[in-house]
């Protein structure tokens, strides 16, 4: 497709965004957006590290699953010695990007990420559309969006949790009214509200943190999510034993745990999977390579 990489301005800043559409020039009935982790050197790293790193081959690994979806693969907003700052997603981070807790007080993954989309003139069919409504005013886009899917690879797992806790806010802000529901709502995007009612999925790849919260463990954010049904927005995690077999890092696997027992006991749909060493190798390649591995399984939730 033409002009993949777009420097776009979202409600929190700007995003270097990269723009993949179905390959056999089909509408697209979707739109994944794929959040990728920490930056390795090429000059160190496997072929598949390597090239698992580019947002062509991290899109065409999510539309194995979903041929007829668009992909928006979104690039940090920095880079710290390597490390994926996500900043204009998440309420708070360190220097290297890692959050500072997930409040949803103005919502702003789903505002940046829904800011960022009608930024590239999402909702469209295929890239010629999104090309001619590039002078189109934002208030064009319609209320109800196509669905939506979000995939988070390893740092950027810290998309999911965030956004896990915001449609959280939405679910109990519309059940009930709860005032403190109702007061992470504003200050949101237009947008925000518009992306929360399409997201039909969130994807936990190899999440993984030097720190805890790799996953929302929550009991309190999966019963608000849960509250955006029937049916709510589904849940999968997968794992690697690079990640999840980690003595260094032993909350990563029980985190992963606990994230999956608060989600199906509240009644989202959940699929946990740990993808062992001999579907996807050893060492850091296992890592980059459970992004096709778990992109081409059939049968997600």
């Amino acid at each position: 497709m033409s002009r993949p990489t777009r420097v776009l301005a979202g409600a929190r800043g700007v995003n270097k965004t990269s723009w993949f559409w179905p390959a056999d020039g089909a509408p697209a009935n979707g739109v994944v957006l794929f959040f990728g982790g920490d930056s390795v050197d090429a000059a160190d790293a496997p072929p598949d590290v390597v090239r698992l790193q580019a947002p062509a081959a991290q899109a065409a690994a999510v539309q194995t699953r979903w041929p007829q979806c668009a992909v928006v693969c979104v690039t940090p907003s920095r880079h710290e010695a390597g490390f994926a700052c996500f900043d204009r997603f998440l309420p708070a981070t360190t220097r290297a990007g890692d959050p500072l807790g997930t409040p949803p007080a103005g919502l702003p993954a789903l505002s940046q990420a829904g800011s960022l989309l009608e930024a590239g003139r999402w909702p469209a069919a295929t890239a010629g559309e999104a090309e001619a409504g590039a002078g189109a005013p934002a208030s064009a886009s319609p209320a109800l969006w196509p669905p939506t899917r979000v995939v988070g690879f390893s740092k950027g797992g810290t998309i999911i949790s965030q956004m896990l806790a915001e449609l959280a806010a939405v679910g109990q802000a519309r059940a009930g009214g709860d005032a403190a529901a109702l007061a992470a709502l504003e200050g949101a995007h237009p947008a925000a509200l518009r992306l929360a009612a399409s997201i039909q999925s969130l994807v936990y790849i190899d999440s993984g943190l030097n720190c805890r919260g790799s996953h929302c463990t929550d009991p309190g954010v999966a019963a608000g999510v849960a509250r955006l049904g029937p049916p709510p927005p589904s849940l999968e995690i997968h794992g690697t034993a690079r990640q999840w077999g980690d003595a260094r890092r032993p909350w990563l696997a029980d985190e992963a745990a606990r994230c999956a027992r608060a989600f199906e006991g509240a009644g989202v749909p959940v699929r946990k999977e740990e993808h062992p060493p001999g579907a996807v190798g050893a060492g850091l390649a296992s890592h980059f390579r459970v992004i096709d591995v778990a992109l081409a399984r059939e049968g997600g939730v």
